[in-house]
């Protein structure tokens, strides 16, 4: 990780990836992620109707699969061990997407109610551009009201459709390439930088470790 903050693996259609967050000559933070598909409705650790509140609590049936990993190089041998993540505090998220209708925008529009951002067109975390969307639509948004008021939401929202849709399109696209079955085990590693699919399944967590 030389040059890099950032390495992952894949294991059939799971992803493995960890993050170097911090570094300091006494200890780094590092951050991992798993994810893979839903298994369908047997799946014990797909459960979308689940409230917020329960993203730590954790299945038994998460643990095990871990577990089952096999030939981990370093460092995920070391960042995913079943037993060690057992006392670490992990958040398992469902990524989902959205994309409201244009004509509830414009109806609701005509009310005085605007939305925009994730309210609107939200994109997976993981293969989705979702944080530079809310930018540009933060922008583009207030540019319009400064120019025509209010009264131009409802124009804006006409121009911005289009783009908002096929965000949303190419990022499910993105994420189903993402989780595809390998033919082998590549490992990737990204350049230094930072980096909603109903049937996404995606854990993750924070650690640091002191150098000794």
């Amino acid at each position: 990780m030389k040059d890099s903050n950032v390495i992952e693996v894949k294991q059939k259609d799971s992803i493995l990836n960890i993050s170097v967050n911090e570094q300091t000559p006494e200890q780094f933070s590092v951050s991992w992620v798993y994810s893979r598909p839903s298994r369908g409705a047997s799946d014990a650790l797909h459960k979308p109707n689940r409230p917020l509140s329960s993203a730590t609590a954790i299945p038994a049936e998460f643990y095990q699969e871990i577990g089952a990993l096999e030939d981990l190089s370093q460092p995920f041998k070391e960042i995913f061990n079943a037993n060690k993540l057992r006392s670490e505090r992990v958040l398992h998220w469902l990524m989902r997407t959205i994309l409201v209708s244009l004509s509830e925008l414009q109806e609701l529009g005509r009310e005085g109610v605007f939305f925009m951002e994730d309210a609107v067109h939200a994109e997976p975390i993981i293969g989705g551009n979702g944080a530079n969307a809310a930018i540009r639509d933060g922008v583009g948004l207030a540019e319009c009201i400064s120019e025509d008021g209010t009264t131009g939401v409802l124009k804006w929202y006409d121009t911005q459709y289009g783009r908002w849709k096929e965000g949303v399109d190419e990022s499910e696209k993105m994420i189903a390439k993402v989780h595809s079955e390998p033919t082998y085990l590549p490992e990737v590693i990204y350049p230094f930088s930072g980096i909603e699919t109903e049937e996404l399944l995606f854990w993750n967590r924070k650690q640091s470790v002191v150098l000794t």
